[in-house]
């Protein structure tokens, strides 16, 4: 009789030690993840931002009216026949007041009867004096356009400063850039050449 239990004794100890492996077997095979993610690829080299974002099929451009530098209406179908480079800028943003002295050399060195930069300044009326300004920050070589209401702003439907947009002669838009640039570089003006198909 002590044999029997004895023996059954042991057999519940072998059983309840199988138990435990087969359950700490199980657990581990719990943690462990049903796929196994592929390691991380090496990382490669940047790929350059592009100069500008082209435009395919861009509709023409707003009729609204903006101010030349003698304070006189004028709109960019005056300008139709030749390329534009359209920039917009305020006086208390900092990029667009960094970039207009190579905007001004830009237009001394490629400003021509096919090709003119429009500097249009953004500033409320009152705001700032657009020809002192320009003449302080080394820009005198550009003619100050104003559009105090806004409207071209809107109606390009810019989202920040500085904003600029290559026009084609057809008087429609090219390609388009947020955010300041060198525009006198050789980078700039390869960008420029290239997206007017020259």
């Amino acid at each position: 009789m002590i044999w029997r239990i004895a023996v059954l004794a042991g057999l519940a100890l072998v059983g309840c030690a199988a138990l435990i492996v087969f359950t700490i077997e199980d657990r581990q095979e719990a943690r462990q993840p049903e796929v196994q993610l592929a390691p991380a690829a090496e990382p490669g080299p940047a790929r350059p931002k592009a100069f500008f974002a082209v435009k395919a099929d861009a509709p023409a451009l707003p009729a609204e009216p903006f101010l030349d530098g003698g304070g006189e209406e004028v709109t960019l179908a005056d300008f139709k026949g030749k390329a534009v480079l359209l920039n917009l800028w305020a006086t208390w943003c900092a990029p667009c007041v960094k970039e207009l002295p190579s905007l001004a050399r830009l237009q001394a060195k490629r400003g021509s009867d096919g090709f003119t930069v429009i500097a249009l300044n953004l500033d409320r009326p009152g705001k700032a004096n657009v020809p002192a300004f320009l003449n302080e920050n080394g820009a005198s070589g550009l003619e100050p356009f104003a559009d105090p209401t806004l409207k071209m702003m809107r109606a390009l439907r810019v989202g920040g400063l500085p904003s600029t947009i290559l026009i084609g002669p057809d008087g429609r838009e090219i390609a388009r850039r947020e955010g300041e640039a060198d525009w006198d570089s050789n980078e700039a003006w390869a960008a420029i050449e290239k997206a007017l198909g020259k």
